[in-house]
């Protein structure tokens, strides 16, 4: 992995992707579902704005994907979030 390598992932991959990205990697290294995260924090890990990071979580949210609480992200369907990587 380099940094350069790292840097065009970001670039060519759509911010909701690298979000869902993020969110797996995060539950399958703590292994558990339940991530506590804030929006600020995810968009630091995932390379975008803490206003699209809002703006995912919601949609996420009312697809029955995730279960957002303030500071938590709790997973409710792995699968269909490992679809949008």
């Amino acid at each position: 992995c380099t940094v350069m390598g790292n840097m065009q992932d970001m670039l060519l991959q759509s911010p909701e992707r690298r979000i869902a990205a993020y969110l797996c990697e995060t539950s399958d290294r703590i292994a558990s579902t339940r991530i506590k995260a804030t929006h600020e924090q995810i968009a630091k890990h995932a390379g975008t704005a803490r206003g699209e990071v809002t703006r995912t979580v919601k949609k996420m949210a009312s697809d029955g994907i995730l279960a957002p609480e303030r500071g938590l992200i709790i997973i409710k369907d792995k699968s269909r979030l490992k679809c949008l990587m």
